[in-house]
């Protein structure tokens, strides 16, 4: 779990997401990248995904290269729901909150059971202000994934800073 992005009350982000078709997504094995994939050969050797490649970018920081993968993917599918996603999360880092907020959320348009993804926009409408959009998102998120640890610690954050301190409580305590 990492937390990249400071916001007013605490965030998290997903270090691996939840699959977009019901199955965990699988987390890329080996040392990290080698100098062959980040000059952009041997992917299909290492039997890589794109987006795989992309998100080990994306968790070792390098944004450009993230996002470049993320366009990549979405130039030859426009729907894939992951590269949405994580081009949403990317763009929050980056500061572009309506950007993200739009890459978001048409991710879940395509996808609305994505408990990552309803988490991650609560985030970013979070940081624009919109606590109340961004509670209901918290919300989607656990009632897809009930023991999703971080939508809970967000949305207890948020109700916390939005006053109902009771409600937070009953949140933190389940």
């Amino acid at each position: 779990i990492i937390s990249p992005i400071p916001i007013v009350h605490r965030t998290r982000m997903l270090k691996w997401p939840f699959g977009t078709r019901g199955k965990a997504a699988a987390k890329p094995t080996g040392p990290g990248l080698s100098p062959a994939r980040v000059a952009g050969t041997g992917e299909a050797a290492a039997g890589l995904r794109p987006i795989d490649i992309a998100l080990e970018h994306h968790q070792a920081g390098r944004l450009a290269e993230a996002e470049a993968s993320y366009r990549a993917i979405l130039a030859s599918n426009p729907q894939d729901i992951d590269a949405l996603h994580f081009s949403g999360v990317a763009a929050h880092q980056r500061g572009e909150r309506e950007r993200a907020a739009q890459l978001i959320s048409r991710a879940l348009s395509l996808n609305p059971s994505n408990a990552p993804a309803q988490n991650n926009l609560g985030n970013v409408l979070s940081a624009q202000g919109r606590r109340d959009e961004a509670i209901a998102c918290y919300r989607s998120a656990l009632a897809l994934a009930p023991d999703y640890l971080d939508a809970r610690a967000n949305l207890g954050s948020a109700l916390v800073a939005r006053g109902d301190f009771d409600e937070a409580v009953a949140c933190y305590e389940k």
